[in-house]
C-alpha cells in the first residue's frame, strides 16, 4: 500500500507538470532531476521510518520533503553562478581526493558503499554533493580572505565566554555516528532510557575507530567541528548527552565523559584556538548575511504545477510551514 501511495504521489507532480521544476536567474533546474532527488528522499524515509505515509502527519511530511529539496537545489543554482562570477572551480581531483577522505572514516569499501545505498545516494549524487560544498567553502575563503581578529576582540571574547571557550578544562568525549537521523534520534532515546553508550557504539557507529574504543574520541579542542557544533559540545556537563547533531559524516551522538583541569602551559595554545574559532564564526557570519543577499536578488521562478500540488498534500488543519520556507512563483 505504500508503494501505491508513492506511485499516485509522484504521478500527482510529476507527469501533470512542464518540463522544469525551477528558473534561476534564467538557468533551470530541470523537473526529471527534482522528480529523481525527491523520489530518493522518500524512499530513505520508507524504509528508515515507521511513519504512515497515508496519514496527515505523513502526508505533511512528504510535502516538507518536497519544498526542502526544491529550496537546496534552488541554493545550489545559485552557488554555482556565483562561482562561475567569482572564476571558483572545484576540479574532478578535488572532489576525488573530498571523496576518499569521506570513505577513510568508514571501516571499508563494502561498508562506505552500504551506507550511501541506505541513504539512496548513488556516485553521481555523492560527487555532486561533494562538488557543491567544496564550492562553498572556496567561496566562503574568498569572501573571508581580508578578515581578521584582534587581540582586543580574542581578549574580550576569552573573558566573556569562560562557560562556554574552556581555558582552564579539558574535556573527553565519546561518540555515536550514524546514517540516518532516524536512527540517530531512536539510538538517542535509547540512551535516555538507560542504555549503555559503550555498547550502543560499539554495535551501531559507523565510525569504526571510535566504535571499537566504546565511542571514544579523546579530548576535544575548538576547531574540531564548526562552531555550532561546539557551541553545544562545550556547554554538555560531564555525564551528559548531547542532542543528534548532524555533521558531514552523518549525525552524531555526543557524551562528555570527563571534565579535568587544564594545566598552565596549555593557555597559550587556547588562545590560538579561540582566535581559530573566532575567525571562523566571523567566516559563516559573513558567507551567511552574502548568500541572503544573493538569494534574495535572485529571479526565481517555480513551476506553478508544483506549487498547486501543495494542495493534494497539505492535510486540512496540518500546520503551516514557516513563512521563508513557502514556496509561491517567486520565491522560495
Amino acid at each position: 500500500m505504500r508503494k501505491y501511495f508513492l506511485w499516485i504521489f509522484l504521478l500527482a507532480f510529476g507527469l501533470a507538470a512542464g518540463r522544469y521544476a525551477a528558473l534561476v536567474n534564467g538557468e533551470e533546474i530541470s523537473l526529471r532531476d527534482f522528480e529523481t532527488a525527491v523520489e530518493a528522499a522518500q524512499k530513505t524515509l520508507l524504509t528508515q521510518s515507521s511513519l504512515d505515509l497515508e496519514s496527515e502527519e505523513g502526508k505533511f511530511l512528504l510535502m516538507t520533503t518536497q519544498r526542502s529539496i526544491l529550496d537546496d537545489m534552488i541554493n545550489q543554482a545559485i552557488i554555482r553562478q556565483q562561482a562561475r562570477q567569482m572564476h571558483i572551480a572545484v576540479t574532478s581531483a578535488d572532489v576525488a581526493a573530498e571523496i576518499e577522505r569521506l570513505r577513510q572514516g568508514f571501516p571499508s569499501q563494502k561498508v562506505f558503499e552500504e551506507t550511501l545505498a541506505a541513504e539512496n545516494i548513488n556516485t553521481a549524487d555523492l560527487a555532486e554533493g561533494v562538488r557543491s560544498r567544496l564550492v562553498s567553502e572556496k567561496i566562503k575563503k574568498e569572501l573571508s580572505s581580508r578578515l581578521d581578529i584582534s587581540d582586543k576582540e580574542l581578549t574580550n571574547f576569552m573573558r566573556s565566554n569562560k562557560d562556554f571557550f574552556i581555558q582552564n578544562e579539558h574535556r573527553r568525549y565519546a561518540q555515536i555516528l550514524l546514517a540516518g537521523e532516524q536512527e540517530a534520534e531512536e539510538t538517542l532515546a535509547e540512551l535516555k532510557a538507560g542504555a549503555d553508550f559503550a555498547e550502543l557504539a560499539k554495535a551501531r557507529s559507523i565510525d569504526k575507530q571510535s566504535a571499537d574504543a566504546g565511542g571514544d574520541i579523546g579530548y576535544l579542542e575548538l576547531g574540531a567541528y564548526d562552531p555550532q557544533t561546539e557551541d553545544v559540545l562545550f556547554k554538555l556537563q560531564a555525564g551528559e548527552l548531547s542532542p543528534v547533531l548532524e555533521l558531514p559524516e552523518g549525525y552524531a551522538i555526543f557524551y562528555c565523559a570527563q571534565i579535568t583541569a587544564t594545566p598552565p602551559e596549555d593557555i597559550d595554545r587556547s588562545s590560538s584556538e579561540a582566535r581559530k574559532y573566532l575567525l571562523r564564526k566571523k567566516e559563516n557570519e559573513l558567507f551567511e548575511r552574502w548568500f541572503t543577499k544573493t538569494r534574495n536578488a535572485a529571479k526565481i521562478e517555480i513551476n506553478p504545477d508544483i506549487k498547486l500540488r501543495d494542495d493534494f498534500l497539505l492535510p486540512d488543519g496540518a500546520p503551516q510551514p514557516h513563512p521563508d520556507k513557502i514556496i509561491s512563483n517567486e520565491r522560495v
